[in-house]
């Protein structure tokens, strides 16, 4: 129940929970749970205005997770990212990247895949997901170079008939 407490363990404040209504009503609660040495998402969904909650868990990640964004999709459908990172001496030395599932009713979830196009961006963080008409896009923040400490903000898209996402671009 979403009545549990959660653990964060960290230096500022997380980017704990998110969540996204989908068109049929459906609730999907994303929250992240420290209790475990790399954390752990833990999905919370609603077909009932908020009355009960069934959960998801997803399996520990190798690296730590740092953010988790849940954002309602096509058709009833969501899609989840998780930030993973690890290195904390210097923005140089830490390194970010994204991760993401899809689920077509809240409820059952493919396992967690890279995603593609944030793959060959040094640092891929903060994603943002939103359709426009017939087309999904994801905007995302990554540093300009391998070894830079600037970024820009990068996006990708795909058609509501495709699975596959193009090639990163910068906005």
């Amino acid at each position: 129940s979403l009545s549990d407490s959660f653990k964060y363990s960290g230096d500022e404040v997380p980017d704990m929970y998110s969540t996204a209504i989908s068109q049929t009503g459906t609730i999907v609660v994303s929250v992240l749970d420290s209790s475990v040495s790399s954390s752990v998402v833990k999905l919370y969904t609603s077909d009932d205005a908020a009355a009960s909650f069934s959960e998801f868990v997803f399996p520990p990640q190798q690296k730590q997770i740092t953010s988790s964004r849940v954002f309602a999709s096509r058709n009833g459908g969501f899609i989840l990212f998780i930030s993973l990172g690890e290195g904390k001496l210097s923005p140089t030395e830490s390194s970010f990247s994204l991760l993401y599932s899809e689920s077509s009713d809240g409820k059952k979830w493919n396992q967690f895949s890279v995603f593609k196009p944030s793959d060959s961006i040094s640092n891929a963080f903060s994603p943002f997901f939103v359709q426009i008409g017939m087309n999904d896009f994801v905007f995302f923040e990554g540093w300009a170079g391998k070894d830079s400490t600037s970024s820009l903000i990068y996006a990708a898209s795909r058609s509501a008939s495709s699975s596959s996402w193009s090639a990163p671009f910068v906005v």
